[in-house]
């Protein structure tokens, strides 16, 4: 049993609490925010037993009665772990509603990851949570990558591998926040399964039952992440796509050489000549205007459509990612209703597209 305590800022987040049933792997406890700094930092000395802290976002607002926020709390926890004032170190989870702001822009440095909710229900991802508390047991006594992440890592880029090993003496938050935040939850070499049908030019939720058997020839490949995280974060590796499209297609074009059509054609073809049941694909469709290539390699970051990256816009912050890591972009509809901006690289694109529609507005 994986024992969470969840500070919260108000006494209605309490009330919220009492319909949500803990399962038999989590328990959340919620209590209500101290007002002061000395009572809520004794809170966590007498509460030494837990397994992880969830904090509420609305900790981050103002309020009169208490002189401390959410972030600090964090802040101080860390450095309570770092200097042994806390006996062990372990996750801290920032809750956020969806329409929270707060989620889009929390400190990675402090939080392992945000959960996002419409409504105070977090038990619906009682696995993320119950995996971020064994990753924090793994990582305190094992620094064997290869036994971690269940995979070969000489087929992983050479430099995610280097910068961890780096982190090996590093307290064992940063180790965890570094895998789950730079290998797991963005993507690359681990991507998620949206993606992963969007690549292989399949709409997964046409093709309904005949997309789990791709997934099936998948798994059986190995592709599947069944390491650290993979239950509260389903992935796949992508360098084992890869070898698993081209043992499937038989030559070495590469999968993005082709449009979405006939990549879901190719992968229904092979797939029939193995299987006793024949499967019918169907191939990936962007509904959104503006999307012309059906050379799909990403997913449009607020509708989840296929989107060729060349007709899409990157989102903003991303100058600093890793190699191993995929930008993230939208479609050009997303972003003109969205009212949302772009890189600087792609503004320019943007105001030309937006002119475009207004002109059509207006006639």
């Amino acid at each position: 049993m994986k024992k969470f305590a969840y500070i919260c800022a108000n006494a209605n987040s309490l009330k919220d609490f009492v319909d949500i049933n803990n399962d038999d792997e989590l328990s959340i406890e919620p209590f209500l925010c101290e007002t002061t700094w000395e009572r809520q930092m004794l809170f966590f000395s007498k509460h030494n037993d837990i397994d992880g802290l969830i904090l509420d976002s609305e900790l981050d607002v103002y309020d009169s009665k208490r002189m401390f926020s959410g972030s600090a709390i964090a802040q101080e926890i860390r450095i309570r772990q770092l200097n042994g004032y806390l006996k062990r170190e372990f996750p801290i989870v920032l809750f956020c509603s969806a329409n929270n702001v707060l989620h889009k822009e929390y400190n990675s440095q402090l939080f392992d990851f945000c959960l996002e909710q419409t409504q105070i229900n977090i038990v619906n991802d009682s696995k993320k949570l119950t995996n971020i508390v064994d990753a924090y047991r793994i990582l305190a006594v094992n620094n064997d990558l290869s036994d971690i992440l269940k995979t070969d890592i000489n087929k992983l880029d050479s430099r995610f591998v280097k910068e961890f090993c780096v982190l090996k003496n590093s307290p064992i938050f940063k180790k965890v926040q570094y895998v789950l935040n730079e290998l797991v939850i963005r993507q690359g070499l681990l991507i998620s399964e949206d993606i992963l049908a969007v690549r292989l030019g399949i709409d997964k939720s046409e093709s309904k039952g005949n997309w789990l058997t791709v997934l099936a020839s998948l798994n059986s490949f190995g592709a599947k992440n069944q390491g650290i995280f993979s239950d509260g974060w389903p992935r796949w590796w992508m360098p084992m796509v890869d070898e698993w499209w081209y043992q499937l297609e038989g030559n070495d074009t590469y999968i993005r050489f082709y449009s979405a059509e006939k990549r879901a054609k190719l992968v229904e073809e092979k797939l029939n000549m193995r299987l006793s049941e024949k499967i019918q694909l169907v191939p990936a469709k962007a509904k959104s205007r503006f999307s012309f290539s059906t050379d799909y390699w990403t997913i449009c970051d607020v509708t989840n459509e296929p989107l060729d990256i060349e007709d899409g816009l990157m989102l903003p912050c991303q100058d600093n990612l890793y190699p191993w890591q995929d930008a993230r972009y939208v479609s050009i509809m997303a972003a003109i209703e969205e009212s949302l901006e772009v890189s600087d690289f792609d503004d320019e694109r943007l105001e030309r597209y937006k002119k475009l529609v207004e002109k059509e507005k207006n006639n």
